[in-house]
């Protein structure tokens, strides 16, 4: 049984299997066995920070039909989206749709007023963005906007600014995503609500 730290959902019990153009979500089971090689060749890779928390169970991935994983709800994508949920509040903006694992706390959140979601994949948003509305209800109905778009060349409305800018369009944790990074962070820097004390701009 998956153990889940509130406030995530498991995504098994949110987005079905299916494939849309040459993305799919899939489920997948690792075994108490197998969570202990993982961890095991954490150590020798100098990854054990990724699966030091690992446990059995089922879960789910979206991945392209060549077999890159893009995102699992694994409990290593589930900590390291925390800062988002740590710090989420007002207008939030987020460049990566993925599984939609962050969108059920997200529009749970009181202090949340809306969520936009720009995707580049016209595919992964079908695969997706319906069931995740269907989860969240009406609370989706206003509260959350879906764009198919490129982030890079995107342009939010004129002169809004959002409290919180989330960027997690990167399929590993690398240092080669941080020249990336840079460049987005310097092309919103501008839609960051400056006026308020605690907006925050950060990337997975």
């Amino acid at each position: 049984m998956t153990r889940y730290c509130p406030p995530y959902t498991p995504m098994v019990e949110v987005v079905p299997e299916g494939t849309a153009g040459d993305v799919a979500v899939e489920y997948f089971e690792l075994t108490r066995e197998q969570v202990s090689f993982e961890q095991m060749m954490g150590v020798f890779r100098r990854s054990h920070a990724e699966v030091y928390d690992l446990v059995a169970g089922r879960y789910a991935r979206l991945q392209t039909a060549g077999g890159t994983v893009w995102m699992s709800d694994t409990p290593m994508e589930r900590r390291t989206c925390q800062p988002l949920l740590d710090r989420a509040h007002g207008h939030v903006l987020i460049s990566g749709l993925g599984l939609g694992m962050v969108l059920l706390p997200l529009l749970r959140n009181e202090y949340v007023e809306h969520v936009t979601v720009v995707e580049r994949s016209a595919d992964v948003c079908a695969l997706v963005e319906p069931h995740v509305r269907r989860v969240i209800g009406r609370r989706a109905e206003n509260g959350l906007h879906v764009v198919v778009g490129d982030i890079h060349t995107w342009s939010p409305p004129h002169r809004f600014k959002y409290d919180v800018i989330w960027h997690d369009i990167w399929s590993d944790l690398c240092a080669d995503n941080y020249t990336e990074m840079k460049v987005l962070h310097r092309q919103f820097k501008y839609q960051l609500n400056r006026d308020n004390p605690r907006c925050w701009m950060e990337s997975w």
